[in-house]
């Protein structure tokens, strides 16, 4: 068995010191012998032993009690040895009771508790809420009494430390324990454990104040100033809690609570809002939310415009042309083109055409979906050069649209920019290049593997070794007429490289086969 001491040093944070063990803790043959060696000393060595182990104990933090209860077993312990523990100093001996409390016997384990009682200390709380999940129901009804008692004596310090034990009571697989976990939010609902829960509310801890909000959710319907603050909260996750709470109905925002919503950041945030809004809703918010169908975020501005649409039929495209014709050229928002280009028609596509020299890289980004979308097939050959645009916004876009589009209309475009574009523009028309099936790609990517720039050189070896992976296995698929007019030349350049790699000789028969065999277009 591994020692203690040392595997709680790799649980601790590596820059804890720690004095170094004596006595063997550190030594292999671990913590079980060298605990059932304490069981036998008597005398000062004892206690220096005692008190070396506890103080090793007290360095496992609140987070990982977790990982200390799925690899920690201690040795077996007899029920009468537990008494030799409580007989020293209590800071101490509530530390080896609570190591006698992962012994592998039921009796030893209940007892262990039991003397917890006798000594009442907060730091028999951690123990306590790992031994309520215990298989020996005599055992988890011991570890309810020690909670209850430090519930009693008012501590709930100690429980909001250990918050992390408690939320995952609801979760242990091996027993129902979340009405024991009702019973904790319960008592720091109550005067008793009210002022740690509202002080935590103010922490600097985000993982604090999101507990003590789940606690206080069933206040919300009377306190609408918590709903409020957790609206504000600066914690994305808190709000997106917030959100999902009004989703199922669970709580009740205001009107200021809901307008601060729909504006948030967080897209997620806004969405889940937005989902809240039945058709009366969407009616009386109808103007928040066409304002918000312009948004720069996509998901959210769809979103909004479904609800606007739920409440009435509104012209968007009408609304984004008309904001472009009365905006200046720096003015123009992204989410309105944006807009325009989900929702508008061909007769957009001059007005995209213009916005592509825009300086804003998110509405070029905008205006080259648009084209895209609404411009038809032949539109690929005006947005590939977008491919070496100095914004990766733009890029990707660009990359994802030239998918769908016919190759024939912008590959020869793309082949140059790989060529000599710079070198954020060689990657996308790489990447754009490689985006197509059968042997169409094959060409481009040893070409890319000549390439003096050393990462396009290194995507296209990448490229290459998944490209035989996934064709490797398919001799029956043959290069078109056209590919193999274009891959002869190149691979007679690159057929024997220097350092090949492994899979090189099963690419090399593959190409040779097909380029010698007659063609079967793909």
């Amino acid at each position: 068995m591994q020692s203690l001491i040392n595997y709680l040093k790799r649980l601790v944070r590596p820059e804890t010191p720690l004095p170094r063990p004596r006595y063997g803790l550190d030594q292999p043959g671990g913590f079980a012998d060298n605990f059932e060696a304490l069981l036998r000393l008597r005398g000062p060595a004892a206690a220096e032993f005692a008190s070396e182990i506890a103080a090793t104990m007290r360095t496992v933090g609140p987070d990982d009690w977790i990982r200390v209860d799925q690899d920690l077993r201690s040795p077996w312990i007899a029920p009468a040895d537990v008494a030799k523990l409580t007989a020293r100093d209590p800071d101490d001996a509530i530390e080896l009771l609570g190591l006698a409390s992962f012994s592998a016997s039921g009796y030893a384990r209940q007892v262990a508790l039991e003397a917890m009682l006798g000594i009442d200390h907060p730091r028999s709380v951690p123990y306590a809420l790992i031994r309520l999940g215990d298989w020996v129901p005599q055992v988890a009804e011991v570890a309810v009494r020690v909670l209850r008692a430090r519930m009693a004596s008012g501590d709930g310090t100690s429980l909001m430390v250990h918050r992390g034990l408690i939320e995952r009571l609801d979760r242990v697989g091996r027993t129902d324990l979340g009405w024991f976990q009702q019973e904790i939010y319960s008592f720091m609902r109550s005067s008793s454990g009210r002022q740690v829960l509202e002080a935590g509310l103010c922490s600097a801890d985000a993982g604090e104040r999101s507990f003590c909000y789940r606690v206080l959710q069933p206040e919300f319907g009377h306190r609408p100033e918590l709903v409020a603050q957790a609206s504000l909260d600066p914690s994305p996750h808190i709000r997106r809690w917030l959100a999902g709470c009004i989703v199922r109905r669970e709580v009740h925002a205001t009107r200021e609570t809901l307008l601060t919503l729909l504006s948030d950041q967080s897209t997620m945030v806004a969405r889940l809002v937005i989902r809240s809004l039945d058709d009366a809703s969407c009616a009386q918010y109808r103007h928040e939310l066409i304002a918000l169908s312009f948004s720069d975020a996509r998901p959210v501005r769809q979103s909004a415009r479904y609800a606007v649409q739920r409440a009435g039929p509104f012209d968007f495209a009408d609304a984004c042309r008309r904001t472009i014709e009365a905006s200046a050229a720096g003015e123009i928002s992204a989410g309105v083109v944006g807009c325009l280009a989900e929702s508008g028609n061909q007769q957009d596509v001059g007005t995209f055409v213009r916005l592509l020299n825009h300086d804003s890289g998110r509405v070029r980004s905008e205006a080259a979906s648009g084209i895209m979308r609404q411009g038809g097939p032949e539109a690929a050959a005006q947005v590939v050069w977008l491919l070496d645009d100095q914004s990766g916004r733009v890029r990707r876009a660009v990359v994802s649209g030239l998918a769908a589009a016919p190759a024939h209309l912008w590959v020869a475009p793309a082949r140059g920019i790989l060529a000599s574009g710079s070198p954020k523009g060689r990657v996308a028309a790489l990447k754009a290049l490689c985006g197509r099936g059968g042997w169409d790609p094959l060409p481009d990517l040893l070409a890319a593997i000549t390439s003096d720039d050393p990462y396009v050189r290194f995507l296209g070896w990448d490229n290459l070794a998944a490209w035989q992976r996934r064709f490797g296995v398919r001799g029956w698929i043959r290069p078109t007429p056209e590919c193999r007019a274009i891959l002869e030349p190149v691979w007679r350049a690159v057929r024997n490289p220097e350092e090949p790699p492994d899979w090189w000789d099963g690419l090399r028969d593959m190409v040779d086969a097909a380029l010698n065999t007659g063609t079967n277009p793909v």
